[in-house]
C-alpha cells in the first residue's frame, strides 16, 4: 500500500462540561438529560451556526483528547461485559480508537452569538446543550443536525449489547441515589435552595449510572453487599447556569446497599474552577 499524506482535522470549538475528570462521565450521551453543557464555537465559525435553532438535537463530532491510552490496540475490554471479555474496537464505543474520534447526540436548548468579552477570547458562539457525555475541554471537530427520519433506525440491532438480562435491548440499570443531611447542608452553604435542587438532580443522574470502574465492580460487585460502606468520589461542577457559576465540588458517595448510593460529602474541590480550560 502506498503511503498517503496524513489526514488533518480542524477543531472548531471546545466543550464546557461539569465533568472535569474522566471519572463519572456517562458512557453514552442522553443518559443524564438534566446535566447541562456548552459548546464554545470559535470566532471564524459564528455564522456556521445559523439555522441550528430550528433543530432540537445535534450531533457533536469530537476528539478524545484525554482517554489515557498509551497504545491503541485492535481489541478492548468493554465495561458492559465486565471488563473481562475482549471485543474488536470497531464493534465498540470505546474511546481508545485509532483516530480518536467520537460522536454524541445531545439536546440543543439554544444558541447565541458571543458577547464582546467572549469574542476577545476567540469565541464566536455559545451553544447550550443537555445530556453530554464529554469531558470539559473536549475539542469539537464538527456539528451536524440530528435528523430523525435519517438518523433514527428503530429496527437496528444492538449486537452483543443484547444480553440475557436485557433480551429486548441494552437496558440501563440505575442505582437509587439519596443525599445525607450533612452533604445537603454542605452544598447549601454555597448554593441557594433552587440551585441545590438542580445540582442534586444532576448528581443523582450521574451516580445512578454507577460510575465505578469495571475493576471496582469486579472486586465489589453491585449484585452483592460486599461493597457496602465503601466510599467513592468525583469532581463535578464548574458550569455556568442561569447567570450563576457552580464551583467544582468534590462529591463523595457511599454504597449503602447493592442498589443504593448515598451522597455523604459535597465540599468545594481543591481543583478550583479557575484551573479549568473555560
Amino acid at each position: 500500500m502506498s503511503q498517503e499524506a496524513p489526514v488533518q482535522t480542524l477543531s472548531i470549538g471546545k466543550i464546557v462540561s461539569p465533568f472535569v475528570d474522566r471519572y463519572g462521565i456517562p458512557r453514552q450521551s442522553g443518559l443524564t438529560p438534566s446535566v447541562p453543557g456548552q459548546i464554545l464555537v470559535d470566532l471564524p465559525w459564528t455564522d456556521a451556526c445559523a439555522g441550528l435553532e430550528t433543530f432540537s438535537h445535534i450531533w457533536i463530532i469530537f476528539q478524545f483528547h484525554e482517554h489515557g491510552a498509551k497504545m491503541i490496540r485492535p481489541t478492548i475490554r468493554p465495561p458492559r461485559l465486565g471488563g473481562m471479555t475482549r471485543m474488536g474496537v470497531f464493534a465498540s464505543r470505546s474511546p481508545h480508537r485509532p483516530s480518536g474520534i467520537g460522536m454524541s447526540v445531545v439536546q440543543l436548548k439554544s444558541w447565541r452569538k458571543a458577547t464582546a468579552r467572549e469574542r476577545a477570547k476567540g469565541i464566536g458562539a455559545v451553544l447550550q446543550v443537555f445530556g453530554l457525555d464529554l469531558m470539559n475541554g473536549t475539542p469539537v471537530l464538527d456539528i451536524k443536525p440530528y435528523i430523525p427520519y435519517a438518523d433514527a433506525l428503530p429496527t437496528a440491532s444492538s449486537g452483543w449489547l443484547v444480553q440475557e438480562d436485557h433480551p429486548n435491548g441494552p437496558g440501563v440499570e440505575r442505582l437509587n441515589v439519596t443525599w445525607s443531611d450533612e452533604a445537603k447542608a454542605q452544598a447549601l452553604k454555597v448554593l441557594t435552595p433552587d440551585f441545590y435542587a438542580e445540582f442534586s438532580k444532576q448528581v443523582a443522574e450521574v451516580l445512578s449510572l454507577d460510575p465505578r470502574t469495571s475493576a471496582q465492580k469486579r472486586k465489589l460487585p453491585a449484585g452483592s453487599d460486599e461493597g457496602v460502606g465503601r466510599i467513592y468520589g468525583m469532581n463535578f461542577g464548574g458550569m455556568a447556569w442561569d447567570q450563576f457559576k457552580f464551583p467544582v465540588f468534590d462529591v463523595r458517595w457511599r454504597m449503602e446497599s447493592s442498589n443504593h448510593a448515598v451522597v455523604v460529602e459535597c465540599l468545594i474541590s481543591k481543583r478550583a474552577s479557575a484551573d479549568l480550560p473555560y
